[in-house]
């Protein structure tokens, strides 16, 4: 019953959402945010945790269901030009203003 509820609260959430919409943007992060985020996947492909295929991200300040991550390139490679927001749920990229 409970996980009934759930589903059914999250079909009323999106039932709004015509298919294949945008996801609302939050706005944007603090550019220094953005700085350590490039920072942190620089250190970690240093230092070894991540690798070409690893990825370093953040939960947005504004909205927890959006988190600014490097598009898809290698940790070492990120510059703040490559960082977008990703919504959450959806996975979709959202403009971040």
């Amino acid at each position: 019953m409970r996980g009934c509820i759930i589903i059914a609260a999250f079909a009323v959430a999106f039932a709004n959402q015509p298919a294949g919409a945008q996801p609302a943007s939050a706005g944007p992060v603090d550019p220094i945010l953005i700085e350590n985020l490039v920072a942190a996947s620089h250190i970690l492909a240093d230092q070894g945790v991540v690798d070409a295929f690893g990825h370093v991200s953040i939960r947005h300040p504004a909205n927890p269901n959006r988190y600014p991550m490097s598009r898809a390139i290698a940790p070492a490679l990120v510059t703040i030009d490559w960082v977008n927001h990703t919504a959450c749920a959806s996975g979709s990229s959202v403009n971040s203003s």
